[in-house]
């Protein structure tokens, strides 16, 4: 995996862009064989899972596990989001299962 490259700028800013996912694209990646949809969400939410990683690392932990681990987040927010059946964004529902996933990896690692 390349190198986290802190964007300060992008850091700076209070909002973050929306990150639009079309339906589509999420009912492929649910599939058994939707493993490139997968890849192509996850390219999606890149620069939202690395902004992400950095400002959960805070130099306690390393940026790319926590890219990782967010990575893992994602997917998982995809098994359990149910397409056509709720209102709210995949986007905006992705987000905290990211976090998380990143949270309680930078808790487990080693001091």
């Amino acid at each position: 995996m390349p190198d986290i490259h802190i964007n300060y700028d992008a850091l700076s800013r209070r909002e973050q862009p929306k990150t639009v996912v079309p339906e589509e694209l999420l009912k492929k990646a649910k599939g058994m064989l939707g493993f490139n949809a997968r890849k192509e969400l996850v390219h999606l939410f890149d620069a939202r899972i690395r902004l992400l990683a950095v400002e959960i690392a805070a130099r306690q932990a390393n940026p790319h596990s926590l890219y990782e681990a967010g990575t893992t987040g994602l997917l998982e927010a995809l098994k359990m989001y149910e397409i056509g059946q709720t209102t709210q964004r995949f986007a905006d529902f992705a987000i905290p299962f990211i976090r998380t996933s990143m949270i309680n990896a930078r808790d487990k690692a080693p001091a």
